[in-house]
């Protein structure tokens, strides 16, 4: 795990081993966490 980088193209950052993502946190996907008790229209 020591040395991984991100796997974003063009992205150095060396991630943490407490990051078990393969991206960094700016390259890393959007997640919208999920609000409760509201309802949310896709």
């Amino acid at each position: 795990m020591a040395g991984r980088v991100c796997q974003d193209p063009g992205c150095c950052t060396l991630l943490s081993i407490y990051n078990d993502m393969d991206y960094c946190s700016l390259h890393a996907p959007m997640v919208v966490p999920r609000m409760r008790g509201k309802v949310l229209n896709d």
